[in-house]
């Protein structure tokens, strides 16, 4: 009787305990928790024609700091690149950069391509001839931006007086760019900044680029917005500037993607607030652009440099960006 009993208890053990088993594995378990969102892309603006030769040590070393995207030719040297050559004609260019390396360090690097097309001195014929030609080269067309940073006043009032006159251009430039390449995104440039002294040119950009490009019908798919820290600046002032410069035409660009194709701080890197400056910014350009390219991997003189002049070694800016896409990545929840 004893045996039966112990028989009887070990018994409804095992039935109590393949119940809650069941029971914990046909309950409904919590999805893993993912973003819908896309990642921002991130990456870096480069002036090619300070970019030297692109040996195994730079595309080491590029790979290193995990570019989402590299931009092409870069910001002012558009409107005097010379993309059949790879160079800018008339300056004592030591090294040429044509279109193959351009293909060979975004194929090294996995990288997206930003092209800034001169729309200033080329025509659009020829711009979509170097983006045929890069395409052949394997790289893949999909953001184009339309000119760089023609609000200042020294770029080219001549050819563009005002914002109107530039929209007008990019209206007529648009239509061909999409029949080209129809799945491509396409961007005009803007001013984040309060111009200082009587820039009325400079004031008014935004307002008539937009003004004129509603009047004419033209559907962009985003804007471009550069955001330096001034010598004069602190981070703050900076971020409440291009805040109220951005408020101001909200309206006239929602839905439209924010590309900042240029940010950094234009300090030197040996003042002490230099690198805590640079994060801020870094966090904050990142947390409202669908693209934030940082200026820049190699430049002719600091501050932005990553790399030293070869392209051989970081330089204390360059690691803290290497150590800030690694925290990234080990924090960053994967999208579906």
């Amino acid at each position: 009787m004893k045996n039966k009993g112990l028989i009887r208890v070990s018994l409804a053990f095992i039935i109590v305990t393949a119940l809650a088993s069941w029971t914990r594995t046909h309950q409904p378990q919590p999805e893993e928790t993912t973003s819908s969102l896309p990642l921002p892309i991130r990456g870096f603006n480069q002036n090619w024609s300070f970019l030297p030769e692109i040996t195994t040590d730079l595309k080491q070393n590029l790979l290193a700091l995990k570019p989402d995207m590299i931009r092409y030719p870069g910001g002012t040297v558009t409107h005097k690149w010379d993309w059949r050559v790879g160079w800018v004609p008339g300056r004592n260019n030591s090294v040429k950069h044509p279109l193959s390396h351009l293909a060979e360090l975004a194929s090294f690097t996995n990288t997206k391509v930003m092209f800034d097309l001169d729309i200033v001195n080329s025509t659009v014929e020829d711009q979509i001839e170097m983006l045929q030609t890069a395409e052949g080269l394997g790289i893949e067309i999909k953001y184009l931006e339309l000119g760089n940073e023609l609000f200042l006043k020294s770029n080219f009032p001549d050819i563009f007086p005002t914002g109107t006159e530039y929209a007008t251009r990019v209206s007529e430039w648009v239509p061909a760019l999409k029949a080209a390449y129809p799945n491509a995104k396409i961007a005009a440039c803007l001013n984040g900044k309060t111009p200082g002294g009587a820039d009325t040119r400079g004031l008014q950009w935004n307002n008539k680029v937009l003004t004129q490009l509603s009047t004419l019908g033209v559907q962009l798919d985003a804007y471009t917005f550069h955001i330096y820290i001034q010598p004069s600046q602190t981070f703050q002032s900076r971020i409440t500037d291009f805040e109220n410069v951005k408020g101001a035409i909200q309206t006239q660009i929602a839905g439209k993607e924010i590309w900042v194709t240029e940010y950094g701080n234009q300090k030197q890197p040996t003042e002490p607030e230099y690198y805590t400056e640079l994060e801020a910014l870094a966090d904050y350009v990142e947390g409202f652009a669908d693209i934030s390219l940082n200026h820049t991997i190699i430049a002719a003189n600091p501050p932005g440099d990553k790399l030293d002049g070869t392209g051989s070694n970081f330089v204390p800016e360059g690691i803290m960006y290497k150590n800030r896409r690694i925290l990234q990545d080990s924090t960053s929840i994967p999208c579906n």
